[in-house]
């Protein structure tokens, strides 16, 4: 695996990891006032940059190029079944009836990610052309080339440990849940969490994923989920027994800590940089 830099700009933490899977990885992060950037959104490009150049100091990043990962707040994404033989016309216009293009203030881009059988699947996003750009002008200025920006939710599939699965991120404020199905983002969700009140902290985490898991359920196709497929929760630590027990219960689910991801560094807290270690797992 080559050696990258990747920077999380999704919330309001910026976060950087530098290295490669099964070789030296070294990270840095910085909390950002909310003038600068909140929720992944960029409100300050120029000051946001000696924050990220800063960073990229500390990391030793000497790569000129970084990945990033945006919020997914930012954009909307689908995954589409096309016929083999679909035109480009006809994959144009399925994308465009289901995502959201207002004008010249929204760009798009699809690629193609798979062929089974009579099918292709497609992942298409569209996204705010001027809080893209806000946050790669920032990169620039930091004095790096932002090779690729791509949704969080796209770097944690490429994270978690089974095909079918949700993981709920209770590193960030507010608390993440991200739902994938065959190895591919399907949806995004955030809900208010209190980590302090371990009285409501279940309620809270089994209202995010349940409502996600309803909704998607009801979906066309919605319904072949797994029903043993499982939540992990992404934190600091692990949760205790009773808190995974509680959640279960009401989801149906089973619930467990999200594992780390094989060949990372030990020293790397990998729920924090979940966004950033899926970056690094990018094939290309």
């Amino acid at each position: 695996m080559i050696s990258r830099l990747a920077i999380d700009l999704s919330g309001n933490t910026v976060r950087m990891l530098a290295g490669s899977v099964g070789g030296r990885m070294k990270a840095a992060e910085a909390k950002v006032p909310a003038s600068v950037m909140s929720d992944g959104l960029v409100l300050n490009s120029a000051s946001l940059a000696p924050i990220i150049k800063e960073l990229a100091a500390e990391v030793d990043g000497k790569e000129g190029k970084a990945v990033i990962a945006a919020s997914d707040s930012l954009a909307s994404f689908r995954i589409i079944n096309v016929a083999r033989d679909a035109t480009d016309a006809k994959v144009e216009s399925l994308v465009r009836a289901q995502l959201p293009l207002d004008g010249n203030r929204m760009g798009m881009q699809r690629v193609e990610i798979a062929a089974n059988g009579p099918e292709r699947t497609v992942y298409a996003v569209a996204f705010d052309r001027l809080k893209v750009q806000g946050l790669a002008a920032a990169v620039r200025l930091a004095g790096l080339e932002p090779s690729v920006v791509e949704l969080k939710s796209l770097c944690v599939a490429r994270v978690a440990p089974v095909p079918s699965c949700v993981v709920l991120d209770v590193t960030v404020s507010p608390a993440e849940v991200f739902l994938v199905d065959g190895s591919l983002p399907r949806l995004w969700h955030t809900f208010k969490v209190d980590l302090s009140n371990g009285a409501e902290l279940g309620q809270q985490l089994a209202g995010g994923a349940r409502a996600v898991l309803s909704f998607y359920k009801r979906l066309p196709g919605g319904s072949d989920y797994p029903a043993d497929a499982p939540v992990f929760i992404s934190g600091e630590g692990s949760p205790s027994p009773l808190l995974v027990s509680a959640v279960q219960a009401t989801i149906g689910h089973p619930i467990q800590a999200l594992p780390a991801p094989p060949r990372i560094s030990p020293e790397i807290r990998y729920g924090p940089y979940m966004a950033c270690l899926g970056l690094i797992m990018r094939r290309r």
